[in-house]
């Protein structure tokens, strides 16, 4: 592990599951500014989960949030 210094980029992850509807697309931000589009990858099927990832820029945040678009287009 390295201590991340303020201002340096962050990596972060994670899952998103909606069901049989799926998951179009995956939304990441920090204190509340701009969303950044996550990479998502391809699902092993319909019915598990999304897993994704990005890079925050210059992270010096105390609060993340992410949101998952589901296939129907719902957030």
């Amino acid at each position: 592990d390295r201590v991340r210094k303020a201002g340096e980029a962050l990596e972060a992850g994670g899952i998103a599951f909606a069901g049989s509807r799926g998951i179009q697309r995956v939304q990441v931000r920090a204190d509340g500014g701009e969303w950044i589009e996550a990479e998502c990858e391809r699902p092993l099927s319909a019915y598990t989960w999304t897993r994704w990832r990005v890079v925050i820029p210059k992270m010096s945040a105390s609060t993340v949030e992410a949101r998952a678009m589901d296939g129907a287009g719902r957030w």
